[in-house]
């Protein structure tokens, strides 16, 4: 984390903010920055909303295949998406393809994170994510009519 968060305050050249649920409290209330400074989130439960907020999100477990993590949720914000090459998702792949994300490894992710220093590339990638998951929406209905699909001949025969 501590990498990434180098980086990327060296090539914006100000720092950046870390948020931590391990992070110690003196930390957290720390002076608030006059400009707006890049966001390091390290905790778990509410990322969907600080989306909302971003430019970009890198989401993790695609480098060292312990498990990427949803792709969808930043898509859902308009955000271009970062992951690791590591995965099995079809979601990941096919915002891929839909230009709406990028797999990275470690030998790529900061020139990645450098061309997305465009609000245009942005705009266009975040736009293209939000299209993709529309195109994509009504995953709980298909769901929920196969389940139907399969549980209603089953009562049906417990009637006769």
């Amino acid at each position: 984390m501590t990498r990434i968060r180098n980086l990327v305050a060296e090539r914006l050249d100000r720092p950046i903010r870390l948020y931590s649920r391990l992070q110690e409290a003196g930390d957290r209330n720390a002076r608030p920055e006059i400009a707006p400074a890049p966001l390091v989130i390290d905790a778990v439960g509410f990322l969907a909303e600080l989306y909302a907020e971003g430019d970009v999100a890198y989401v993790g477990g695609g480098l060292a295949g312990t498990g990427l993590h949803s792709v969808i949720e930043p898509a859902a914000a308009g955000l271009p998406v970062l992951f690791g090459s590591r995965h099995d998702r079809w979601e990941a792949t096919g915002l891929v393809a839909a230009d709406a994300a990028r797999q990275v490894d470690r030998t790529n992710i900061y020139a990645t994170l450098l061309t997305l220093l465009d609000p245009k590339r942005r705009r266009r990638m975040g736009q293209a994510a939000r299209d993709y998951v529309r195109a994509h929406a009504g995953a709980g209905e298909a769901g929920a009519a196969l389940v139907l699909g399969l549980v209603e001949p089953a009562v049906a025969k417990s009637r006769l």
